[in-house]
């Protein structure tokens, strides 16, 4: 039995609840360390051991929220690279400083 086309883009482990924090030190503010996402098809099976490309992420306001987090660099956006259907996003990516 095969896996179906990729459907949805998910990670690999539960990364929990994310908090923030305003705290002085930068590393202190790093809501995770490590995300590694993979492709799974519809019934949520690993299916994008072949596919390679680029994944746009990025930060956006879904609400009502005075302060929006941003990453590195004074940024919301951020291009990774999707490796036979994986992409890791490192601490170095992710850490969030002030909000704009």
């Amino acid at each position: 039995m095969s896996n179906d086309r990729p459907a949805k883009l998910v990670p690999v482990q539960d990364p929990g609840t994310p908090t923030v924090s305003n705290a002085v030190s930068v590393s202190s503010r790093t809501l995770i360390r490590c995300l590694q996402l993979e492709l799974r098809d519809q019934y949520n099976n690993a299916s994008g051991a072949t596919v390679n490309g680029k994944v746009h992420v990025e930060v956006i306001n879904c609400g009502h929220v005075d302060e929006v987090p941003v990453l590195v660099g004074n940024t919301t956006r951020l291009q990774l690279a999707l490796v036979h259907g994986r992409v890791t996003v490192q601490v170095g990516d992710i850490h969030m400083l002030t909000a704009r």
